[in-house]
């Protein structure tokens, strides 16, 4: 590659992953001697608010051979509780440091396999971060030929349309954030929560 190419790549993904962590710390999550705690619900309807299950499965060679998400466009209700289930088959992976590599914003633990786990920089094969909802789910690398399933449960709490982004940097070029961290309808996408 050429260096200066190289340099500038490496420049935009710095300021990118500088950008994403500022909003992830803005969010309003709030972090207290290592634990994350998820804002305060909003009136009545969010701590009596209805439960919504959703399910999302991340191919490990979706088109082009990039990992891709079944669905990249989520539509949720305002003041309701997401159970989000994620089975990943993909069983690349990477250590992941810094406030990507924990789960953030969830109502009790992270669940893998059916099992309550505290994660903190371990091997990640993907993310399902939701900066400005102060939300991320760390999907751990799957076994060779199986899957792992990760369970979630978390609160929306306001309305709008907020960009999804995977933070582990599973795609193409030198630094992994071109090709599906960079295209709509693979690593990153929208949810939209609808009052």
């Amino acid at each position: 590659m050429d260096p200066v190419l190289k340099r500038i790549t490496t420049a935009m993904t710095v300021i990118m992953l500088v950008t994403l962590a500022l909003m992830f710390t803005l969010s309003g999550t709030r972090v207290a001697a290592g634990k994350s705690t998820a804002p305060p619900p909003l009136g009545a309807a969010s701590t009596t608010g209805r439960i919504v299950n959703v399910r999302l499965v991340i191919n490990a060679n979706g088109p082009h051979g990039w990992p891709t998400y079944t669905l990249s466009q989520l539509k949720l209700p305002d003041h309701a509780i997401i159970h989000l289930t994620i089975v990943n088959n993909d069983n690349g992976g990477s250590a992941l440091a810094g406030p990507f590599g924990r789960p953030e914003g969830l109502i009790g633990p992270e669940r893998v396999n059916g099992k309550a786990i505290e994660m903190s920089s371990s091997i990640v094969a993907h993310t399902f971060t939701v900066p400005a909802l102060g939300l991320n789910i760390v999907v751990p690398a799957a076994p060779n030929h199986g899957t792992v399933t990760v369970e979630a449960t978390f609160r929306v709490t306001r309305a709008g349309t907020f960009r999804w982004q995977c933070m582990a940097p599973c795609g193409t070029g030198g630094t992994g954030w071109s090709g599906p961290m960079a295209t709509v309808g693979y690593m990153t996408g929208n949810v939209e929560v609808q009052a």
